[in-house]
Protein backbone atom coordinates (compact mmCIF):
# COMPACT_ATOMS: atom_id res chain seq x y z
CA UNK A 1 0.00 0.00 0.00
CA UNK A 2 1.20 3.87 -0.61
CA UNK A 3 2.50 4.85 2.58
CA UNK A 4 0.55 7.50 3.79
CA UNK A 5 1.46 10.86 5.65
CA UNK A 6 1.44 10.45 9.59
CA UNK A 7 -1.15 12.83 11.91
CA UNK A 8 -0.09 15.53 13.31
CA UNK A 9 0.50 15.39 16.90
CA UNK A 10 -1.70 18.49 17.67
CA UNK A 11 -5.08 16.29 16.47
CA UNK A 12 -7.85 16.86 14.48
CA UNK A 13 -8.66 19.98 13.58
CA UNK A 14 -11.52 21.26 14.65
CA UNK A 15 -14.41 20.25 12.55
CA UNK A 16 -13.87 19.66 8.36
CA UNK A 17 -14.56 22.56 6.04
CA UNK A 18 -14.46 23.34 2.39
CA UNK A 19 -11.52 25.62 2.64
CA UNK A 20 -10.16 28.14 5.30
CA UNK A 21 -6.79 28.61 7.91
CA UNK A 22 -5.61 26.13 10.24
CA UNK A 23 -3.48 23.57 11.05
CA UNK A 24 -3.18 21.06 7.84
CA UNK A 25 -4.18 17.32 9.53
CA UNK A 26 -1.68 15.96 7.24
CA UNK A 27 1.56 17.65 7.55
CA UNK A 28 0.34 20.22 11.09
CA UNK A 29 1.47 23.08 9.08
CA UNK A 30 -0.43 26.08 9.58
CA UNK A 31 -2.33 27.34 6.39
CA UNK A 32 -4.32 29.53 4.61
CA UNK A 33 -4.97 27.06 2.06
CA UNK A 34 -7.10 24.33 3.84
CA UNK A 35 -9.48 22.05 1.25
CA UNK A 36 -11.92 19.04 2.64
CA UNK A 37 -10.42 15.99 1.56
CA UNK A 38 -10.68 12.31 1.97
CA UNK A 39 -7.63 10.04 2.35
CA UNK A 40 -7.01 7.41 -0.44
CA UNK A 41 -4.46 4.64 -0.01
CA UNK A 42 -3.49 2.84 -3.49
CA UNK A 43 -2.11 -0.68 -3.88
CA UNK A 44 -0.28 -2.18 -7.03
CA UNK A 45 -1.58 -4.64 -8.99
CA UNK A 46 -0.13 -7.77 -10.25
CA UNK A 47 1.30 -6.07 -13.32
CA UNK A 48 2.62 -3.05 -11.21
CA UNK A 49 -0.22 -0.47 -12.07
CA UNK A 50 -1.76 1.29 -9.21
CA UNK A 51 -5.03 0.97 -8.23
CA UNK A 52 -7.40 2.64 -5.63
CA UNK A 53 -7.05 0.14 -2.42
CA UNK A 54 -9.44 2.13 0.07
CA UNK A 55 -10.59 5.45 0.25
CA UNK A 56 -11.36 6.26 4.19
CA UNK A 57 -14.46 7.76 4.84
CA UNK A 58 -13.33 10.06 7.58
CA UNK A 59 -12.62 13.96 6.22
CA UNK A 60 -9.81 15.75 6.61
CA UNK A 61 -8.37 19.47 6.17
CA UNK A 62 -5.20 19.61 3.59
CA UNK A 63 -2.77 22.01 2.67
CA UNK A 64 -1.73 22.52 -1.27
CA UNK A 65 1.61 21.12 -1.07
CA UNK A 66 0.14 17.85 0.68
CA UNK A 67 -2.58 17.39 -1.88
CA UNK A 68 -0.10 17.69 -4.18
CA UNK A 69 1.81 14.96 -3.08
CA UNK A 70 -0.46 12.43 -1.51
CA UNK A 71 -3.02 10.90 -3.27
CA UNK A 72 -7.07 11.78 -2.24
CA UNK A 73 -10.67 12.81 -3.50
CA UNK A 74 -11.68 16.32 -3.09
CA UNK A 75 -14.66 15.79 -0.51
CA UNK A 76 -18.05 17.19 -2.18
CA UNK A 77 -20.84 18.65 -0.17
CA UNK A 78 -23.60 17.11 0.10
CA UNK A 79 -26.82 18.64 -1.35
CA UNK A 80 -30.69 18.42 0.31
CA UNK A 81 -31.00 16.46 -2.72
CA UNK A 82 -28.63 13.50 -2.26
CA UNK A 83 -29.53 10.47 -0.16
Amino acid sequence: MYPAPVPNDQGQADGPSAAGVGTCDSCGLEVEDLASVRRVYLDADESGELRVADTVAEIERWCGPCRSHYPHVEDEPRTNDEG
